[in-house]
């Protein structure tokens, strides 16, 4: 690399032709629902191919992509919110069977925030009108 540069000769070699890198992410913005594992196993390259072809062209794929969950526990999940919003998340992890951060995540991406659960909330500290009246 360093004869490269003292004399001219380019930056570092580029394996990956412009062509293939435009297929790949053509493909990958045809199919969202693939994870850059298969893209990459499809194309015979690696994974940090398909990431920088997607990030050349500017094709977000987001994290769904990597969503290993099966649909039908998401949409139960987004059901269960819909019965009923102020549910646990320990009642939904039982019925379900999924971690809490996929709980929060199928929240985040469905926009189910704010289930009209705060108004349980509140403060739990029993000393609270004590610190109200010393202020």
């Amino acid at each position: 690399m360093r004869v490269k540069k003292e004399n001219n000769l380019g930056k570092r070699v580029v394996k990956t032709p412009e062509l293939k890198r435009k297929e790949i992410a053509q493909f990958a913005k045809d199919n969202p629902k693939l994870i850059q594992e298969q893209i990459a196993k499809y194309f015979k390259v690696h994974e940090s191919v398909v990431k920088r072809a997607c990030k050349k062209y500017k094709i977000k794929r987001g994290h769904k992509s990597r969503c290993r969950i099966p649909e039908e526990k998401i949409k139960r999940i987004i059901e269960i919110y819909k019965q009923n919003p102020t549910v646990k998340f320990s009642e939904i992890r039982k019925e379900v069977e999924v971690s809490d951060s996929v709980i929060k995540r199928v929240r985040k991406e469905n926009n189910l925030t704010h289930l009209g659960y705060k108004h349980l909330i509140g403060c739990n500290n029993p000393n609270k009108e004590k610190m109200v009246k010393s202020l």
